[in-house]
């Protein structure tokens, strides 16, 4: 894990052992904590890729089932922003389905990795013309992608006092 996540949990640690946190409880919640990348398209960390854009895909790769929704430049991103097993280069193109009926029921999207050096050409993005006439479908937002780091912990919904 990076220094500065490194920090962030030594600080909780800190906080928690000041509440009164038992010690036993903080290592549960510290040792579950993962090293974190947020993407957005404000703040000033660097550029590792962009909403929306130009659809840019091999020429032999299927045409996708659903918009673009985002392209990252996995080289951009630093060693350590996170721990998933992504390739070290190439694209990661995202693609998205904004249908909120399918929530939990059906697959909202999909994702293709592009190798660096694979030849691409660009598509056309209106690649189904009848998503207008869904009231749900609006247009992806569009605009280059920041990254920043933290730590994530795992997601919680309540805490139930036993005792």
């Amino acid at each position: 894990m990076p220094p500065e996540m490194l920090d962030i949990l030594s600080e909780f640690r800190e906080r928690a052992l000041a509440e009164g946190i038992p010690p036993d409880d903080i290592a549960r919640w510290t040792d579950l904590a993962r090293p974190c990348a947020f993407l957005g398209t404000r703040g000033d960390g660097p550029v590792v890729g962009r909403l929306g854009g130009p659809l840019m895909l091999p020429a032999d790769a299927p045409d996708p089932w659903c918009k673009l929704a985002a392209t990252l430049d996995l080289a951009a991103l630093p060693a350590g922003a996170t721990d998933l097993d992504l390739p070290a280069d190439g694209h990661l193109l995202l693609f998205a389905d904004p249908d909120p009926d399918r929530i939990g029921v059906k697959n909202l999207g999909s994702a293709l990795h592009i190798p660096a050096g694979t030849p691409i050409e660009e598509r056309p993005v209106d690649l189904d013309p009848e998503w207008q006439n869904h009231p749900y479908e609006t247009d992806l937002p569009e605009g280059l992608l920041r990254l920043s780091t933290d730590v994530s912990l795992p997601y919680y919904t309540s805490v139930h006092d036993l005792g």
